[in-house]
């Protein structure tokens, strides 16, 4: 059974997203995107699957399909990570350069992590990053998948008070740097996006 998918005009990572999902109902799935990124994105999916991978451009648009047979060695399982995980979240935009850019990056990351089969087990918000659990904020609903989803939501109280935020936190818990320091010594991967 095949499945079509209109993935136009969807930021990355969202088609590949989509194509995984995809994949876990239909043998074989055709995807449309407007961007050359995105199939080449899709295409590197179809190769970590083993499955096999045609793109044809059509007008301004690209068609991909991806097949597999019942021998194809994609692992859908959740993967256990071993040790515990945190991310840390220090600016409400990944990277440096444009702020646009890095808030439109940090928005796509914290989707992508609750679309994963891997979960951190601690998210930790500090300085200008606690921005981003506030309710009027764009990553919020993300986030409270996440906490739902059983990953732990730390953020920090001093850098609440210091932005004015104390009303506005909409999820996770308000903590201190003493908390946060323990956190980050014991755990065994960081990763600051």
């Amino acid at each position: 059974m095949t499945k079509q998918i209109d993935a136009r005009g969807l930021q990355c990572p969202q088609p590949v997203v989509l194509a995984k999902k995809g994949l876990l109902e239909f043998n074989e799935i055709t995807i449309i995107v407007d961007n050359e990124i995105a199939g080449k994105n899709l295409e590197k999916l179809a190769k970590s699957l083993n499955a096999e991978f045609e793109i044809k451009n059509i007008d301004e648009n690209f068609e991909i399909k991806i097949s597999q047979d019942g021998n194809a060695s994609g692992d859908y399982s959740c993967k256990i990570i071993s040790g515990k995980t945190v991310i840390v979240f220090k600016s409400e935009f990944m990277g440096s350069g444009d702020n646009e850019l890095g808030r439109l990056l940090m928005k796509a990351y914290i989707h992508t992590i609750g679309e994963t089969n891997i979960k951190p087990d601690m998210l930790v918000f500090y300085n200008a990053g606690v921005k981003l659990t506030v309710n009027n904020s764009d990553t919020v609903d993300d986030l409270k998948s996440l906490q739902n989803a059983g990953v732990k939501i730390i953020i920090c109280g001093t850098c609440v008070k210091f932005y004015n935020l104390k009303n506005d936190i909409g999820l996770g818990d308000v903590s201190n740097m003493y908390d946060i320091s323990n956190i980050l010594l014991e755990a065994d991967k960081i990763i600051y996006p």
